[in-house]
């Protein structure tokens, strides 16, 4: 089965949306307590990861290079970019509450636990 790299762009995407609207909702906070902090820094570093790893994607769909030849770059601001988005939200889930952020954070690594798997 081969892959389309749209989903994956259209993943990495809506990821990108979500935490810019998640940064433009905390602007209007006066007081950020640690956990608003940790998901404003991780959002801040995670967006432009994710932004070099689409722009990276669609220069080499355009010159059809293949996945093996991509590169560390690409690969590492796309592994990096979604674990520091993935490290936001539970810190915001946190500072709604503990518990859903833990459990928020527990399912979330399962599910990549799980979905990596698959590659092997």
């Amino acid at each position: 089965m081969e892959k389309d790299p749209s989903n994956l762009k259209a993943i990495i995407g809506a990821i990108l949306a979500l935490e810019t609207v998640v940064v433009v909702q905390l602007a209007s906070v006066s007081v950020l307590s640690n956990s608003l902090l940790l998901t404003v820094f991780a959002f801040a570093a995670s967006i432009p990861l994710l932004s070099i790893a689409i722009g990276l994607m669609m220069h080499f769909d355009r010159k059809e290079t293949p996945e093996d030849e991509r590169g560390g770059i690409y690969m590492g601001s796309m592994v990096l970019g979604c674990f520091l988005g993935l490290f936001g939200l539970i810190a915001l889930f946190w500072h709604l509450n503990p518990a859903a952020g833990f459990l928020f954070g527990y399912l979330g690594f399962a599910g990549l636990y799980l979905a990596t798997r698959d590659f092997e």
